[in-house]
Order: structure tokens, then C-alpha cells, then sequence
């Protein structure tokens, strides 16, 4: 008998704020509280897509980039629960932000990453931009920017 669990991408919609907040507070996540507030709204130029069983354990936000160039999207959070980490679950759930982009005529989708861990996105094609930032949430920590060609991925 399979043990198969159903799940769902949706998009997110303003009564799921609660839901995603609960998410990171289950966690040391480290995000820019900026980017948690479009996150947490599915408005203008954000689409945040979640990933449910019977209830929320993930999402991805996807947008225009904060770098400023009109034709680069942004996957601006992405967020999977620990116990469903390794599973190729997170990546269905990246591939849904990047679609998302792609449908909205970006050409290109950049990535933040912690610059202490190697480019967890290589494997889709994403590689260093040469961007940094240094983002202020529970503690100050660095990350890297990574770039993916919307065209020769898709």
C-alpha cells in the first residue's frame, strides 16, 4: 500500500498570512522582514505560491528583483518545514516560483543564498551573479546572488 502524501501548490491569498507567519516562527528562519512582509501577500508584483498537506509547510515568493533590472525576476522567499526537507519537494516548489517568472516575461530569475553553504540551486543551472547583501534578522548574516537563464531552463 502506498503511503503517498497529496499535496497542493496554490496560490497563497491574504487568509494564509497567518498560516505562513507560523511556518518561520517554528523555525530560526532567517529572513529579511521586508521580504517576509511580500511574502506573506500575493499583491502587485509578489505571487506567493504554498505548498499544503492538510495544512501549510511551505512557500515560494516570486516578483520583480530588488537589482533593478526590468527583465530579472526574483524568487524573494523560498521556505520549505524542516521534516520535509531532501525529498525533491522544495525543488517542485522552486520550479513553481520560476514559472511563475517565466509567465510573467522575465528573462532571467535571481536567487538569494546564505554565502556560508555552497549554491543549493546549482543543480537547476543557477550560478553566482557576483551581488551580496547583508540582511538584518535575528542576526546579521551575508548572502550571495545566483542567476538562472528563464530561456534555457524552460
Amino acid at each position: 500500500m502506498s503511503t503517498e502524501r497529496s499535496l497542493l501548490i496554490r496560490r497563497a491569498e491574504q487568509s494564509d498570512t497567518a498560516a505562513l507567519a507560523l511556518l518561520l516562527l517554528d523555525e530560526s528562519y532567517p529572513i529579511d522582514l521586508k521580504v517576509m512582509g511580500d511574502a506573506e501577500k500575493s499583491v502587485g508584483e509578489q505571487f506567493t505560491y504554498l505548498i499544503e498537506d492538510t495544512k501549510p509547510f511551505g512557500f515560494v515568493s516570486a516578483g520583480r528583483s530588488d537589482l533593478g533590472e526590468s527583465s530579472l525576476g526574483q524568487i524573494a522567499a523560498l521556505y520549505l518545514a524542516q521534516e520535509y526537507r531532501y525529498q525533491g519537494i522544495g525543488r517542485k516548489l522552486l520550479v513553481r516560483g520560476l514559472s511563475v517568472l517565466k509567465l510573467r516575461k522575465f528573462d532571467s530569475a535571481h536567487i538569494w543564498a546564505d554565502a556560508e553553504i555552497a549554491c543549493p540551486f546549482a543543480s537547476l543551472g543557477f550560478e553566482p551573479d557576483g551581488s551580496r547583501r547583508a540582511v538584518n534578522g535575528k542576526n546579521i548574516f551575508h548572502q550571495i546572488g545566483y542567476r538562472l537563464s528563464l530561456g534555457a531552463y524552460f
